[in-house]
């Protein structure tokens, strides 16, 4: 048992240091060119992989097939962060589950299992929000 706790806050404490490293690794958004959008909580505007031109009080340059992608590009990549702060709150829903269990073997049971499927959503959103940003900058 505490060989499972202690692994279990490594891990949170590893994916919670991936969390706060996300915006740091937005910070520089690749369509910009000084022309930047406000964040809230991290999240990106729609935009943010499309060019814009500052010449032109920062008006969008849309490429009809390219432009199109880059813009569902953006709205997935806010899916995904959204779907990560979801995977964190369901990480301490399981906590407050296991917490409140008093040793009851199936609450215990119930919180680990949302505790671990939490973390697995926590991963494929993280790596899907990479592979997200990595194709938008290709194009």
């Amino acid at each position: 048992m505490a060989r499972m706790s202690s692994m279990l806050m490594l891990t949170l404490a590893s994916l919670s240091s991936l969390l706060f490293a996300v915006p740091v690794y937005a910070a520089h958004e690749p369509g910009h060119s000084g022309c930047t959008s406000p964040t809230f909580f991290g999240i990106p505007s729609w935009d943010q992989y499309v060019d814009k031109d500052p010449a032109r009080a920062c008006a969008l340059n849309l490429v009809f097939p390219d432009g199109i992608w880059l813009i569902v590009l953006g709205i997935l990549d806010i899916l995904f962060r959204l779907a990560t702060y979801v995977a964190v709150g369901y990480i301490i829903w399981g906590g407050w589950k296991l917490i409140t269990s008093s040793g009851n073997p199936d609450g215990i049971k119930a919180g680990r299992e949302t505790i671990l499927n939490a973390v697995i959503g926590l991963v494929l959103t993280i790596a899907a929000s990479i592979i997200v940003r990595f194709v938008a900058g290709v194009f």
